[in-house]
């Protein structure tokens, strides 16, 4: 098996869609205040390729 490539998933509803923040990503904490969000950053996934040779 090897790496193929990666990608960040970022979709729409994951982002702050208006004010300064737009396009980042929705958190669930701001400091000590919880805001309902997903995270502090957008996950990341990979794609990897069975090799044809085992």
């Amino acid at each position: 098996m090897y790496f193929k490539h990666a990608e960040i998933f970022n979709k729409k509803w994951l982002k702050i869609f208006k004010g300064k923040l737009k396009g980042s990503p929705f958190r669930t904490y701001i400091g000590p205040w919880y805001q309902g969000g997903f995270s502090d950053h957008f996950p990341v996934y990979a794609f990897l390729k069975k090799d044809d040779k085992v």
